[in-house]
């Protein structure tokens, strides 16, 4: 995505994307965290309740981390930065919301590794490609930065709406039986 940016626009946008972007980064921590818990709940064969796990620990988790980025994303990026980032805070909520559409539903890429659908995962990342080339270039060259966290948080949420739907028809119906 950064090469991308560097092709269409200057550097002051490579860099306050790249900036913006570094700082919703540690959700993948999150995410880090949590993929041990899930292979070990799936290696010893017990049942996971997924609506639980979202409903009671991610949808609050990601709440609290949106609702930090939007009343002191701002102060975050003087902290860290300096006043020439202030414009890194569009681009660090779009970014946010992605990556935290990516929190909710990390653990769908287990389920389907697990239950031997793995390719699945691959086609969405396929997807995710896609959506982000095709959307890059025009929302870069509308919105600068902002254009391509756009494009990225398009391409997660495109794909793992793609990757949900799998779960939904080919992992959800067995655990109903």
């Amino acid at each position: 995505d950064i090469l991308l940016l560097s092709t269409v626009t200057d550097l002051a946008t490579v860099g306050i994307y790249k900036f913006a972007k570094r700082l919703v980064e540690p959700i993948n921590y999150i995410v880090a965290a949590f993929n041990p818990w899930i292979q070990n709940q799936y290696s010893s064969s017990k049942k996971i309740d997924f609506s639980n796990f979202v409903k009671k620990l991610l949808l609050p988790l990601s709440a609290l981390i949106i609702l930090l980025f939007i009343f002191a994303g701002a102060q975050l990026i003087l902290l860290i930065g300096s006043s020439e980032f202030v414009t890194a805070y569009e681009p660090l909520l779009i970014l946010a919301a992605g990556y935290i559409v990516y929190l909710l539903t990390f653990w769908i890429r287990q389920s389907l590794l697990f239950n031997d659908l793995i390719t699945y995962h691959a086609y969405g990342r396929i997807i995710h490609s896609l959506i982000f080339v095709v959307l890059a270039f025009p929302l870069t060259n509308l919105y600068n930065s902002s254009g391509l966290a756009l494009a990225l948080s398009f391409a997660i949420l495109f794909q793992k709406i793609y990757e949900y739907f799998v779960y939904k028809t080919k992992i959800s119906p067995k655990s109903i039986k």
